[in-house]
C-alpha cells in the first residue's frame, strides 16, 4: 500500500511538471506564430528547457518532439510557395534570420547539407535535422543568438507614453548594429 502511494504520489508531481513544460512550449509557439520570439530564442529554449541537453534532443522522444513543435511555424515561414518543402532561395532566408553568410555558396552548401535524401528540395524531417545541428553547434547558435533581434522589453502600459515604433531595416539588425 506505501509504494501505490508513493507511487502514485510520483506520478501527479511528474504530470504536474510535464504540464507546465506543456505551457511553456505553448507560449514558445504562440510568440513565434506572434513573430516575437526568433528562430534563434526558440532553439535556445529548446537547450536550456529542464531536461533538456544537446544529446537527448535527438534520443528522448519528448526533445525531439519539442524541436519539431518549434519547427514548424518557422518551416511555414520559410516555405514561401507553400508547397510543403523548402528550395534553395527558401533556404537563403533560414540563412539570413540565424546570421550566417547568404552568400550563393554558402546557401547552396546549406542546402545539399539539408537535403539528404537529394531529391532537390528540404522536407520538414529534413529541416528539423539540419536545425538540430545548428542547435548543438555552440559557435552556430552563438552567431545566431548574436544576430537574433527579439524585443524583450514588455509592452507598455496602459496610460504610458507610446513609444516611437523602429523601422523595420533597423528592427531586424543585432542590437549592437542599432546603436551604431
Amino acid at each position: 500500500l506505501y509504494s501505490c502511494a508513493v507511487a502514485f504520489f510520483g506520478y501527479l508531481a511528474y504530470c504536474v511538471w510535464d504540464a507546465t513544460e506543456d505551457k511553456q512550449l505553448a507560449e514558445v509557439v504562440k510568440g513565434i506564430e506572434k513573430r516575437q520570439i526568433s528562430l534563434a530564442v526558440a532553439l535556445d529554449f529548446v537547450l536550456n528547457t529542464k531536461g533538456s541537453d544537446k544529446e537527448q534532443s535527438l534520443t528522448h522522444s519528448k526533445q525531439k518532439q519539442r524541436l519539431r513543435i518549434i519547427c514548424k511555424p518557422f518551416f511555414r515561414k520559410y516555405d514561401a510557395n507553400k508547397d510543403k518543402t523548402l528550395t534553395e532561395d527558401e533556404v537563403q532566408m533560414l540563412m539570413v534570420d540565424l546570421g550566417f553568410s547568404s552568400s550563393k555558396r554558402r546557401v547552396r552548401a546549406a542546402f545539399e547539407k539539408s537535403d539528404t535524401n537529394r531529391d532537390g528540395v528540404v522536407s520538414f524531417d529534413e529541416f528539423v535535422e539540419y536545425i538540430y545541428g545548428v542547435m548543438s553547434d555552440p559557435d552556430s547558435m552563438k552567431l545566431a543568438m548574436a544576430h537574433s533581434s527579439v524585443n524583450l522589453t514588455p509592452p507598455p502600459e496602459e496610460g504610458d507614453a507610446e513609444e516611437e515604433e523602429m523601422p523595420e531595416d533597423i528592427a531586424q539588425l543585432a542590437a549592437s548594429q542599432q546603436l551604431k
